[in-house]
Parts: structure tokens; sequence; C-alpha cells
């Protein structure tokens, strides 16, 4: 019959009866332990009982003597092999012993766990948040109980709630509401050693890896430096949280101000502090500081754009800067000094709107405004000019008004940008550049939709959330050579003219 079926079968078969065979050699596990065992205990049973030598020869025949003394040399020699054995192979039987202990235990763990959550779950659905909490964990620190359990002694409190921090993360940190629980740990911890600031610091980066609402974070950092107002650790490392840009796109000027405010805080500290004890190491922070700073409030929107601009000034003037951060900031600084001036008309645009019930027919007689408070250039005809030399440009029907130059600039960056993805698009279609520029946008949009290829802050702040490769910053649609597949910019866009003056900053004009 085994002849009679085909060869798939036969091979099918053996690896089930192989399978089968290693499947039931687990019952024999606990048998051949315990006849391990047996063996291994006979063996130094046998040590035991086996003499150390033959015994005396006495008045026995001189071959017996022989006979007698070649036993006992062989029985010593035996006598410790077996001892050796033994408790050799009792010891590799308690190993494994152990070890098998431990593997069951660790299953045990992870099925319990399994068993936890679905629990916490459930009593999620019925009871309030408190309770959930204190089942996830079985001791939250309530009010003042640790300062009298410690005698008064609040630091050896703090301690020991670091510590219990330090446990739950080491144990039930893969599961449960891990910020909430965290914080109301930390936050009595702060209650009980309120000047402990390098725990209040720690905290604060541990809880802002777990909770993407970096608000929620930002006030344990406020708790703790109302309890420090001197300390400059503290709002530094609350400014912190909102220098990487969100991942929402409209929070992220908030994000920008609020880093602002935080490093504008440590700066005026800092400054005071540089006036009263001079020193190298502070002067070095202040700079680095105003660096990032002014970068952020460029961000933050026209509130900020004058602060943004001061500082930009300064570093750009500022010989002790390299070369090429000097240049950076002169530039940037063209684009602060631009949005400064056209804010200010927009602001007086929005006045005369609310006085005379409609915009302004030109934006000349508005400049007389805002020349008390800035000197602004005018061209030939009285227009004024952005601080790149372009006309502000001004839309009668919409009353909006913007600064050509920063137009130019975003432009110039949004083309980098269109024409990197067009060579994207090339490299997935054999070299072929797209038809038009809707064929990119929905390329661009599916080469973005995996949560794990997310686009850059670069990317987003070029072409907007949505990726729109079609309209460029100025107002119009991007020109599309189809044969190059290249995107070309206007003639006022190239870069070396659109930043002449900031060469002039340098120089000293």
């Amino acid at each position: 019959m085994q002849d009679l079926m085909p060869k798939e079968a036969r091979e099918l078969a053996a690896r089930v009866a192989e399978a089968a065979f290693w499947g039931h050699i687990t019952d024999w596990q606990f048998r051949l332990y315990f006849i391990a065992f047996a063996i291994f205990c006979g063996l130094l049973a046998a040590f035991c009982f086996l003499p150390e030598h033959g015994g005396p020869g006495g008045l026995l025949p001189s071959p017996t003597r022989e006979w007698r003394a070649r036993l006992g040399g062989w029985l010593g020699r035996v006598r410790w092999q077996c001892a050796h054995a033994g408790l050799l192979g009792l010891l590799a039987l308690c190993c494994l012993s152990q070890q098998t202990n431990l593997d069951e235990r660790r299953g045990f763990i992870a099925d319990q766990d399994k068993r936890y959550e679905k629990a916490i779950r459930e009593l999620a659905a019925h009871r309030d948040k408190e309770e959930v909490l204190r089942a996830e964990y079985l001791y939250l620190p309530e009010g003042n109980s640790l300062a009298y359990l410690s005698l008064g002694n609040t630091s050896l409190a703090a301690d020991y709630l670091w510590l219990t921090s330090q446990q739950y993360v080491s144990s039930s940190f893969r599961r449960g509401h891990k910020f909430e629980l965290l914080l109301r740990i930390y936050e009595e911890l702060i209650e009980m050693d309120p000047h402990w600031t390098a725990a209040a610091i720690n905290a604060g980066k541990v809880l802002s890896a777990l909770e993407p609402d970096r608000y929620a974070v930002e006030r344990f950092y406020i708790k703790s430096i109302l309890k420090n107002p001197d300390n400059l650790d503290l709002p530094y490392e609350a400014g912190r949280l909102f220098v990487v840009p969100p991942l929402d796109q409209d929070l992220r000027k908030d994000y920008s101000r609020r880093a602002v405010e935080w490093f504008k805080e440590v700066l005026g500290r800092l400054r005071k502090l540089q006036e009263r004890r001079p020193s190298e190491s502070i002067r070095k922070e202040i700079k680095k500081l105003e660096d990032t700073t002014s970068r952020l409030a460029l961000e933050s929107g026209s509130g900020y754009y004058e602060a943004a601009r001061d500082m930009l000034w300064e570093r750009a003037k500022d010989k002790e800067y390299p070369e090429a951060m000097r240049s950076a900031a002169a530039r940037d600084f063209l684009c602060a000094d631009s949005l400064v001036l056209a804010t200010r008309l927009q602001e007086a645009v929005n006045r005369h709107k609310a006085a005379e019930g409609s915009f302004p027919a030109d934006l000349r007689p508005l400049v007389q405004e805002i020349k008390g408070s800035r000197r602004v250039q005018l061209d030939s005809e009285g227009r004024p000019l952005d601080a790149y030399g372009f006309p502000i440009r001004y839309d009668l029907a919409t009353g909006t008004v913007a600064s050509m130059g920063v137009q130019a600039r975003r432009a110039i960056i949004a083309a980098s940008v269109v024409n990197s993805l067009i060579e994207m698009y090339r490299g997935a279609h054999n070299g072929d550049p797209p038809k038009d520029l809707k064929e990119l946008h929905a390329f661009a949009v599916e080469f973005y939709s995996s949560p794990l290829n997310r686009p850059g802050p670069a990317i987003t702040d070029a072409l907007g959330m949505n990726l729109n490769t079609t309209a460029s910053p100025l107002g119009t649609p991007w020109e599309y050579d189809t044969q190059s597949g290249k995107v070309k910019l206007p003639g006022f866009c190239d870069p070396k003219a659109l930043f002449r003056n900031a060469e002039n900053i340098l120089g000293g004009e």
C-alpha cells in the first residue's frame, strides 16, 4: 500500500510521524528527570559505601594480598569518580529545574498581563478614573500622608517616591495609564521636596517622552517653577518642550511662541546675571540661546517679528560670530524686517477699513503712520519697499498686504522642494517626469501616506500639510517645463539678487 502512495503523500506522512515522535518526547521528560536523579544519587551512595582500598591483607597468601591491593586501588579511583559524577549531575539537574521554572513563570506573567489588561479595560468602562489608577498601582500618594509616615522627613519621602517611580517604570510600565500614574507620583515628589530640581527636570523629560500633549507636561514644569522661581534650568526645559515642531501644523505657531516666551524669560535672567557677575560661559550661553530664540520668533507670527528682527540684527553685526552664521542672520533679518513692515501696513489698512468702511486705494498715505517707528524706504513713485528692496504688494480687492521679497524667498525654497519631488517621481517611473503638477501632487500624497513616512517640517512649510505642488507662494501656478521636468521661477526670484542687501548689512552699511 505504501508503494502505491504518491511521493508527496509519503513525504508528508513521514513528516507527520516525525513530528508526532518529537511531540511525545516531552511526555517522558519528568520520567527521564527522575531516572537521572536516581542515577546520580546512586553514584553519591556508591561514594559513601565503597571502601577506599581493598582492606588489610593479614595472613592471606601472597597472591590474594596482591589481588586485594589492586582491587583497593581501583575502588579508590572509582569511588572519587562516582562522587564527582554524582555532584556534577545533581548540579546540572538543579540548574535545569530552575531554568524550567523561570520559563514557566515568564509564560504565566505574560498570560497574567493579558488578563490584567482585560480587567482594567472592563473596570474603566464602569468605574471612575481614580479607581482605575488605584487598580493599576497599589499605592498612589495622596495628600500629605507621606509627610506623616516619614515623621516629617519629607526629603526621605521624596526619595521613596523617586524609587517608586523607578520601580513602576521597570515593572508595570508596559501597561496602563503610564502618564497619569507617573504624573501623580512626580507631583507628590515636588510637594515633598520642592527644591529637588534635578528630579523635577528628569521627571519632565520622562513625561514628555510618554505624552504627546506637551501642554500637559508644561503644566508640570510650571508647578515646579512656582516653587523655584530663581531656577534657570526649569524654564529652559519648559521652553525646549516646544522647540521640536508638532505633527499638527496648526499648533506650530503656538509652539514657537511658547518656546520664545520661556527662552526670553531665561535670557532676561542670564543678562542680569552677566551684569552682576560677568562670565565667559554665561556670555556664550546667551548667544546660543539668542540664536535659537530668533529663529523661533520668526516662526511665531506677527507679534514676535520685531523681537526676531532685533536679535537677528545684533547677530548679523556681531563680529564674534562666524561669517557663515552672520550671513545667515543677515538674510533672516531681511525676512523679519520685511514682515514687520508688512504687518504694520496691514494694521494701518485694517484701521482705515474700520474708520472709512472701505480699503484705502493706495498704501502711500499710510506710510506716514509708521514713519515714526521705522525708517521706510520708498521707490521713485513713493511706494514703500521691503528690506529686500522690492515694492510691498497690496491687493485692493481684499486689502491684503504682503512683502514681495518674503514671497520670493518662500518661492525659492518651495521650488527646490517641488523639483526634489519631481526627481523622486522620475526615480519611481523609469526616469519619466510627471505630465503635470497634479500628477506630482497625487504621487507626493501617496508617497507620504504611510504613518512611518510622514513629510518633514521643511516639506510641509514649503507646500503645506496638503502637499500642494500646483500653486507657488507667489499666489500663481508654477511654470512647469515638461521637457526638463523642472519648475521655473520668475526673474526676480534670483537668490543672488534677493539677498544683495544682506551683504550691505555685513559690510556695515
